[in-house]
């Protein structure tokens, strides 16, 4: 199929950009990478009246690490998902680069942007639970101002956002874990990296004299949003040795209040059994990969 008929801009700067968006509203659309926009176009599930092509906006682009408020990984919202693969700047962020490696193929993600994955709000994608998990934050950019968004709070339902018509989400910031956490990622697509995605799991977690000292786990494909589950998962490992049954208790906590969606896919209890036993895999990675200094 063709998409219907649109207008289509292309600023030279962000300023422009956002005055291109105001003007039309909730009537405009902003192009970045494409990838997800595109087929929806295509098939008519999308018809926005304007198209606001931020692809060529310098301002947009580009990796650096981030001091203010702690250490953390800055990302421009045009930077192309592999470039951020494979810059430096993730080195200490390995879960980051575990996480983008999963997404689609390289073919796409030499295409695909970061802050289209971000902003298209796909309740299983990797970016998406990151941001909630590893407590990122986004900003956005309209005629009023710029503003910054919590990952938790930028996901409001299904491929839904809190970004408001006229804002352009224009970076994303991911802070960088303490030393001595260990952080873990794991996901079950229906075949293999490209095809859709099941159930994703992030976990970053802490020890201290042996003992599990925080939590952090975070679960795609089970609800609208990506799930921030840690006070499950902390109820029974804060304070508790991180043995393979409090794993296993803390994996049955998490999942005894889920009720996951059901598709051609797979079903909700299918979705229900994949998220404990994927919760239970990362927390076991990152206890694991947890620092040769801190003592499991």
């Amino acid at each position: 199929m063709k998409p219907a008929a649109f207008g289509y801009v292309r600023p030279e700067s962000l300023e422009e950009a956002c005055a291109a968006l105001g003007e039309h509203g909730g009537e405009a659309q902003v192009l970045a990478g494409g990838q997800s926009l595109m087929p929806l176009l295509n098939l008519r599930l999308a018809r926005p009246a304007m198209l606001v092509d931020i692809t060529r906006l310098p301002e947009l682009a580009g990796v650096a690490t981030d001091s203010a408020g702690g250490a953390a990984v800055f990302v421009g919202a045009t930077t192309r998902q592999r470039d951020f693969e494979i810059d430096a700047a993730l080195d200490p962020v390995p879960v980051l680069r575990r996480a983008v490696a999963h997404m689609g193929s390289i073919a796409t993600r030499n295409i695909g942007t970061v802050g289209g994955a971000v902003a298209f709000g796909d309740p299983v994608a990797e970016l998406p639970l990151a941001l909630v998990t590893l407590g990122g934050t986004v900003t956005a950019a309209s005629v009023r101002g710029t503003r910054s968004i919590a990952g938790p709070d930028l996901y409001s339902g299904h491929y839904e956002t809190t970004l408001e018509p006229d804002e352009i989400l224009t970076g994303v910031r991911f802070p960088v874990p303490a030393p001595g956490t260990g952080t873990a990622f794991a996901e079950v697509t229906v075949r293999h990296w490209g095809d859709p995605t099941l159930v994703v799991a992030m976990a970053a977690v802490t020890v201290a004299d042996g003992r599990c000292a925080t939590v952090e786990l975070g679960l795609g494909g089970v609800a609208p949003t990506p799930l921030l589950v840690s006070a499950a998962a902390g109820s029974v490992l804060t304070g508790a040795e991180p043995s393979a049954d409090a794993i296993a208790a803390a994996a049955d906590a998490v999942s005894a209040d889920l009720d996951p969606p059901s598709d051609v896919h797979g079903s909700g209890a299918y979705r229900r059994r994949l998220a404990r036993h994927l919760a239970a895999r990362v927390l076991t990675e990152a206890f694991a990969s947890v620092s040769q200094e801190v003592s499991v």
